[in-house]
């Protein structure tokens, strides 16, 4: 039986970050799961440290995601409406062209309208073209940043859920036999 919690652990694992790469909340996902398999082994796989830090980690995960457009915006000198156009337009063109590109719509739907709720509303704001560009582009790469290192998080904590897991199987086997 311990198997099948392993394989469960690890394909909820899978999920959990497939669901990061459609920008969707993945890492609670792997979250819940490792809580789930550490309270059917009385909370020993992973243990409470690690729970505790898988959750520090999810949250992590998405204040970088959120902010990264925003930070990177505002490094470029954009004003906060260009911010907020940035983080709005990067859902928008998410959700817009997920539909007909599930993957690559994802991604390049998150960027493309980061890029012109950015570059819009910039230009809207101080009337420049050239400066409205250059703010979207900025903003552009911060979305895909902050995907890139949402991703990266993902992986650490379903690396080290498993890991865990792994570990404790491998050990429960041993002082059977």
């Amino acid at each position: 039986m311990e198997w099948v919690w392993f394989i469960g652990l690890s394909a909820a694992s899978a999920i959990g970050l497939l669901l990061v790469v459609f920008r969707l909340p993945g890492t609670w996902v792997i979250a819940t799961a490792a809580a789930a398999h550490s309270w059917h082994f009385n909370w020993s796989r992973p243990g409470w440290i690690m729970l505790v830090a898988l959750l520090a980690m999810a949250i992590a995960a998405e204040l970088v995601e959120l902010l990264a457009t925003a930070l990177a915006a505002k490094q470029a000198g954009a004003s906060r409406k260009a911010m907020w156009g940035g983080l709005a337009g990067g859902f928008i063109g998410m959700f817009v062209l997920t539909i007909p590109f599930p993957v690559i719509g994802t991604l390049f739907g998150a960027a493309a309208g980061c890029f012109i709720g950015a570059a819009v509303a910039e230009t809207s704001v101080r009337n420049d073209l050239r400066q409205g560009t250059y703010v979207g582009i900025v903003a552009a790469l911060g979305q895909v940043v902050g995907a890139v290192a949402k991703l990266m998080i993902a992986m650490a904590m379903a690396g080290a859920t498993v890991g865990s897991s792994l570990f404790g199987l491998i050990e429960s086997v041993r002082s059977r036999s």
